[in-house]
């Protein structure tokens, strides 16, 4: 690149810019200034010393580049010295008296198009020049001393700058060299050249005075780095192999992404003699060695396999994970021995022995990877995947089955903003590496966690980056102080986030508001409170009752007073999950709040007294505690911006409530904070909340009998041993002996007893001291209990003071001796049961129908069930002991609950009325219809068709007669066959008729039924013989008389027209007779 440009340019610019130097100071012995240019010799800057007295003597020092390198030129009376820096050669003959001591110094190279800076001092005669060379260690160059310091001297220096074949050149007088230099660069042009360069954006730009280059990254190149290497995409049956034919391969680059963790990517190979490579690698006789870039589970492996003089492998293990679905970028430097993975330098490789000079390179060898390959450089020369005939002459490339990407996301239309790098994934998306300022899916927000290496989060809040690195919010935990702290928020529903909302909280138990959001276009909301009872509380505007929700399900204990997270998730079916376990039947969904493009409100607090870690909305919508006008991110994409209407007395001082001690008053204590109340941390000896409890030091361990005594606690700090009855001692451990004074009457025998005694009676006395006859109770043989009662003792025993007996009476009886018979006094009346109860008492049970002490009171049931006794609006009648109810018609039963049959089956027919009759019922017919259930008509109906005559009948309702109409049944509508029985005679056919039959006789046979024979047919003389003889003969005579007929009629037409007078004149007949229709003949006719 650098090589064209400057061959293009050179000629244009040569005579317009040598060279630039720019003077920064001159002082009385020094020089600084700075130079850059790209030629190789120029001259920089001569320092001449003039003795007016003596015209020959000068001095002249001057400094040029040659050759690159920096070089000094010293003249004394026309002696010319050279020197070189560097080692401060002689390049020229010298006379004796020069006595020069040089060391070695660094070699001062001048590089082409930079920045060099050169400080120059020199003593008044010009004698020594120290000068350094872009800050490094000043060195010394001894000149030559003139011996006659006293002359008149002045220094000329000369700044050499070519410009348009001029020489700018500024004389100064030797003192001072106080004159700004900056006036003799007047008509120097110092441009940058970068300023109006095309490089890609966030490519670097190089400054080279009159042209620039543009510093491409990978995978971008081109001289404006405006072309991108093309993604192929490889898969388990591509293979890349490339052979370099007269070189060896130094380094390679390339991007790859996979999501595979095992295969091997690429292999590089080294013969030990130059053979062209096959599918299969190489002849079993033949050494090679190889470097493999494999996966192993998702890291990069290199392994060197070394197979002279004797198989050696060595193993670099990278632990960047590489099958995430990104760009990878992997550089291998060979001659530096350097694995570079994503820009990050790795550990230092082994040595490779110098007989691993690889030549040939295969990626995807073995099959074992799919994803894509771009930006495939060797030895810095970038190797086209897709057209293998543009690649150049020493490199031989097979490419199989390897497809170009046809869109790459990234290029030509970046969607990552502000100077982001985009990355195209393995699904063909693209990722954006966002500068630091920058975050966002497009890098298109503010990076509020860290702009310029600060959050710009309001104090006391940390910045989180949240839903998959998507969102960023300053989060901190909110203190309420109660009615005086509230947080009111409103935003936009524009996009749609997760039908769920969580919280986490600290409090103490208590009942207030806690969260509410509400639609502000349809007024719908839900509402959270907490409960004195350990509870959650949801409201929503469709519930009518609260919804409460426990905590403590399942022994969880989980409470208010530790931090917890409470997670509420909406189902479509209107149900309500809480922490994912429990569900509640709700009215309200959550899509019909939060509605796209609706204004929803929240509000917090109110009443609410304890610490909020968050709110979330959705899965990535925090509502923040903070005005949003703190932070001014105006390139957010997040749709929903939630802005804070209203916020009171919200401290963001890490669940810290201020002032909880100020009237908390801890008696014998101070006052500490506990949460968000005080608590007491008491002074030694007092407990208690209020420490106003003095610790008792009995509890704390004393010497007292624990059996005999009681310790007593005194405030100031000790305790005293209070013996029990029977002892004495200072621990109460000497027990007294009540039997010295002889206690026992009637010879009962004393023992002694700890706090007391005890006689041992004989069988007939009782009491402590043995004073009372055993006779004197029920358990003597002069007064016992009766009715089966039992003599029990109510006191300790027989053998204490005035012991106590009595009789216990079975149920039902009293009395000190149970004489009394308790159910003989009742006299429970109509027919109820005396019941004998304990504790000397009875009571009558009494009948459904009776009540009072004795059942002598009827109850009326009328009364008390008046709705429920007598059903289907029955009337109730009270009775004694009893009711009845009088129910109404079509009901039945003792409270009407039966439907009479006439109303349960409605079972007459043909319009006929159903009469309850008690339990049974009757049929009223109408006129036409007779019978149980009006199923059978009467003859009034008509029922008997075909001239049937109808006969009354009491069962049937009616009876047809059918004789004589031909037909039979019950209504004379079914014929009679008489057929049937076969009436005809001689094989007549019979032939059925209404009331009657037809016989149709054989030829031989005649009468009603065919019984007769003919005449001939008895003689044996065929009819044919008479038939066929008449028919003749009667044939015969129709002919005759047709003659005379026609014979008649021609008589009449002949006389037609000849006046008759018994006709014409006197109009007897009009008709016309037969012989007028027949036509005359011709000749016949009158004219």
């Amino acid at each position: 690149m650098f090589q064209s440009k400057l061959i293009k340019n050179i000629f244009i610019y040569y005579y317009l810019f040598i060279f630039i130097i720019i003077i920064h100071n001159i002082s009385s012995k020094s020089i600084t200034f700075s130079y850059r240019t790209c030629l190789p010799n120029i001259n920089l800057i001569n320092i001449e010393h003039y003795y007016y007295q003596q015209t020959f003597d000068k001095q002249l020092f001057k400094l040029i580049t040659k050759d690159f390198r920096l070089h000094i030129i010293y003249t004394y009376n026309n002696e010319h010295i050279e020197y070189k820096f560097g080692n401060f050669n002689l390049l020229l003959p010298y006379t004796a008296s020069f006595d020069y001591q040089f060391q070695t110094a660094i070699d001062y190279y001048h590089e082409i198009d930079t920045w060099h800076y050169i400080y120059i001092t020199f003593d008044d005669y010009l004698s020594k020049v120290f000068i350094s060379f872009n800050g490094d260690e000043t060195r010394l160059i001894p000149l030559i001393d003139y011996p006659n310091k006293n002359l008149t001297t002045k220094l000329n220096v000369n700044i050499l700058i070519d410009e348009q074949q001029t020489n700018v050149t500024c004389l100064l007088p030797y003192s001072g060299f106080n004159t700004n230099f900056n006036n003799c660069l007047s008509n120097v042009n110092i441009t940058n050249a970068c300023k109006h360069a095309v490089c890609r954006k966030n490519e670097l730009c190089h400054d080279h005075w009159f042209y620039y280059t543009c510093q491409c990254q990978s995978p971008f190149f081109g001289e404006q780095c405006d072309q991108i290497a093309p993604i192929v995409i490889f898969n388990q049956s591509s293979l890349i192999d490339i052979s370099l034919l007269s070189s060896s391969i130094s380094n390679i680059s390339f991007f790859f992404n996979t999501l595979q963790s095992n295969g091997t990517l690429f292999q590089l190979i080294s013969f030990s003699k130059h053979n062209r490579f096959t599918r299969q690698l190489i002849s079993q006789n033949r050494s090679l060695s190889k470097i493999l870039g494999t996966l192993v589970n998702g890291r990069f492996h290199l392994i060197i396999i070394d197979s002279e003089p004797q198989l050696q492998e060595y193993e670099l293990r990278n632990e960047q994970i590489l099958n995430d679905g990104r760009p990878h970028h992997i550089e291998f430097d060979l001659n530096n021995n350097q694995l570079i993975i994503d820009r990050i330098y790795n550990e230092s490789l082994i040595r490779i022995n110098d007989r691993i000079i690889p030549n040939k390179i295969q990626f995807i060898p073995y099959g074992s990877l799919n994803g894509w390959l771009q930006d495939l450089r060797i030895n810095n020369q970038l190797i086209s995947l897709v057209n293998t005939n543009e690649t150049k002459q020493d490199l031989n490339i097979t490419v199989l089955n390897m497809k170009q990407l046809e869109y790459n996301p990234c290029y030509p239309n970046n969607p990552c903003q502000n100077h982001a790098n985009c990355l195209v994934t393995n699904s063909h998306d693209y990722l954006c590496q966002c500068e630091p300022n920058w975050f966002g899916q497009n890098c298109s927000q503010i990076n509020i966690c860290n702009y310029n290496n600060s959050s710009l989060c309001p104090n006391g809040f940390i910045c989180q980056t949240i839903n998959n690195n998507n969102n960023q919010e300053c989060l901190a935990i909110g203190t309420f102080e109660g009615n005086s702290s509230n947080l009111i928020a409103t935003f936009n529903y524009s996009s749609i986030i997760t039908n769920e909302i969580s919280f986490r909280l600290r409090a103490h138990l208590q009942s207030t508001h806690l969260l509410t959001i509400k639609n502000l276009i349809n007024l719908n909301y839900f509402s959270f409170y907490l409960s004195y009872d350990n509870l959650l509380i949801y409201h929503d505007s469709l519930l009518n009752n609260d919804l409460l929700i426990e905590l403590n399900n399942n022994n969880n204990n989980q409470t208010f007073q530790q931090w917890t997270t409470y997670h509420f998730q909406w189902s479509n079916n209107l149900t309500l999950i809480f922490n994912h376990l429990y569900i509640y039947s709700i009215n309200l969904t959550f899509n019909e709040i939060f509605i796209l493009n609706d204004q929803i409100e929240i509000t917090i607090g109110n009443g609410f007294r304890g610490c909020l870690e968050y709110v979330l909305l959705g899965d990535n919508l925090y509502i923040p505690f903070y005005n949003d006008t703190l932070i001014d991110n105006k390139n957010s994409t997040n749709l929903n911006n939630i802005h804070i209407e209203e916020i009171n007395n919200i401290e963001i001082n890490n669940c810290t409530f201020n002032n909880i001690c100020e009237n908390f008053n801890c008696n014998h204590g101070k006052c500490i904070h506990d949460f968000d109340r005080g608590k007491c941390l008491c002074n030694y000896g007092w407990e208690g909340d209020y420490c106003n409890k003095n610790i008792d030091e009995c509890l704390q361990g004393n010497n007292c009998s624990k059996e005999h005594s009681i310790c007593q606690d005194h405030i100031d700090g000790y305790y005293i041993c209070k013996c029990h009855q029977g002892f004495t001692g200072k621990y109460c451990e000497t027990n007294i002996d009540e039997c010295l004074s002889s206690p026992c009457a009637n010879n009962g025998i004393c023992i002694d007893l700890i706090n007391g005694y005890y006689c041992n009676c004989t069988n007939n006395y009782i009491s402590t001291n043995c004073s009372i006859s055993l006779n004197e109770t029920c358990f003597g043989y002069l007064k016992s209990c009766q009715n089966n009662g039992t003599c029990i003792i109510k006191s300790a025993n027989l053998y204490v003071n005035n012991p106590q007996t009595e009789c216990q009476c079975h149920d039902g009886y009293s009395g000190q001796w149970c004489e009394n018979d308790l159910c003989l006094k009742l006299n429970c009346q109509n027919n109820g049961t005396c019941q004998r109860l304990p504790n000397k008492k009875a009571k009558c049970l009494c009948t459904q129908q009776w009540y009072g002490d004795r059942c002598q009171y009827d109850i009326n049931e009328c009364i008390i069930n008046k709705t429920n006794i007598c059903l289907n609006n029955g009337t109730c009648y009270n009775y004694p002991g009893s009711y009845k109810c009088q129910c109404q018609e079509n009901y039945l039963g003792i409270h009407c609950e039966r439907k009479h049959s006439c109303l349960e089956h409605a079972p007459c027919f043909n319009n006929g009325l159903c009469r309850p009759d008690g339990e049974h019922y009757y049929c009223e017919c109408l006129s036409n219809f007779t019978g149980l259930h009006c199923e059978f008509p009467t003859c009034e109906s008509v029922p008997c068709r075909n001239n049937g005559t109808c006969l009354p009948d009491s069962e049937q309702g009616f009876l047809c007669n059918c004789t004589g109409t031909g037909y039979q049944d019950e209504r004379c509508t079914t014929e009679i066959d008489e057929c049937l029985s076969s009436p005809c005679q001689n094989n007549a056919t019979c032939i059925d008729q209404i009331g009657g039959y037809i016989c149709a006789c054989s030829k031989n046979f005649f009468g009603l039924q065919c019984e007769n024979k003919k005449f001939f047919a008895s003689l044996g003389f065929s009819y044919h013989y008479v038939i066929w003889p008449g028919v003749t003969i009667l044939l015969l005579l129709v002919i005759i008389l047709l003659t005379v007929m026609i014979s008649r009629i021609r008589e009449s037409r002949r006389s037609r027209g000849t006046y008759r007078p018994a006709l014409n004149e006197n109009g007897q007949s009009s008709r016309v007779e037969f012989s007028m229709i027949l036509k005359p003949p011709p000749e016949e006719r009158l004219i």
